[in-house]
C-alpha cells in the first residue's frame, strides 16, 4: 500500500514507500499528522512510517475482533479503531500502547462525559 498525493490531477507526487505487510484487503487508512505515521487495517491494525519505510507496530485483533475502520482522536496523536463488535481499540503510537474498550449502548440521551463513564476497559 502506498500513499499517493494528488492535487488538481495535473501534479502527482509518487509515494515514497509501499507497505506490503497486509494479509487481506485494506479497509481503512489514516495519517497521524502529529507523529507523521500512517495506520491502516485489514482487520489487524498496522502502524508504519511512510517516509522511511519502518513498521512501528502491528496489533492483532483481540479475541478475533476484526478492526474495520480507523479514526483520529481530535488533535492528539492517538487514534481509535472499530469493528462490528461492541469494542473499540484506542492506540497511542507515542507510547506504543493500545487499549481495548467495551462500549455499552444507552437508550437515553447523554453527554460525552456520561458515555466515557460507561466505557469499560478490557
Amino acid at each position: 500500500m502506498g500513499m499517493n498525493l494528488q492535487g488538481d490531477e495535473s501534479i502527482v507526487a509518487s509515494h515514497k514507500w509501499t507497505y506490503a505487510n497486509h494479509k487481506k484487503a485494506v479497509l481503512s487508512v489514516l495519517f497521524n499528522e502529529p507523529l507523521h505515521l500512517a495506520a491502516s487495517t485489514d482487520g489487524t491494525i498496522h502502524v508504519w512510517d511512510p517516509f522511511v519505510g519502518k513498521v512501528v507496530r502491528v496489533l492483532e485483533p483481540v479475541l478475533g475482533k476484526s478492526i474495520r475502520t480507523l479514526k483520529p482522536m481530535g488533535n492528539c496523536s492517538s487514534f481509535v479503531g472499530a469493528g462490528v463488535e461492541n469494542f473499540l481499540t484506542v492506540v497511542d503510537p507515542r507510547t506504543n500502547q493500545a487499549y481495548e474498550l467495551k462500549v455499552c449502548t444507552l437508550l437515553v440521551q447523554s453527554s460525552v462525559a456520561d458515555f466515557v463513564q460507561t466505557v469499560e476497559v478490557v
